[in-house]
């Protein structure tokens, strides 16, 4: 894959947006607005643009919790997913590479929200 040739410069038209819900497991509002999204495709559809919606953590999801093993914020630097070692050491390493191999994306719009009762 050319990694170089997916970086969109500042004044690029944007073609694909995703909108990801899930990265941490325990925050289910960004779930329940993704899974919203993905019933109703036409809230967020735009004819100027392909527009995706995904979870991005399903095993944390289903578990509840934040992270399975490590956070998936952090494993989308480039150089981890260019490795292949280092993109497959982890559940969430290895959800990092599928979800930007699968869907590249110029825009992507992570739905979270802070859950009171962990401050």
């Amino acid at each position: 894959m050319d990694w170089k040739r997916r970086r969109t410069l500042p004044t690029a038209c944007v073609k694909k947006v995703a909108i990801v819900g899930g990265t941490h497991g325990n925050e289910t509002n960004g779930v329940h607005l993704a899974k919203h999204f993905m019933r109703n495709m036409s809230l967020v559809k735009r004819p100027s643009f392909e527009t995706e919606v995904l979870l991005s953590n399903v095993a944390a999801i289903e578990q509840n919790t934040r992270y399975v093993e490590e956070d998936l914020n952090r494993c989308y630097f480039l150089a981890d997913l260019q490795n292949d070692q280092m993109s497959r050491s982890t559940l969430e390493r290895k959800r990092a590479r599928e979800a930007w191999s699968r869907t590249w994306a110029e825009l992507v719009e992570l739905v979270q929200f802070v859950n009171y009762a962990d401050l």
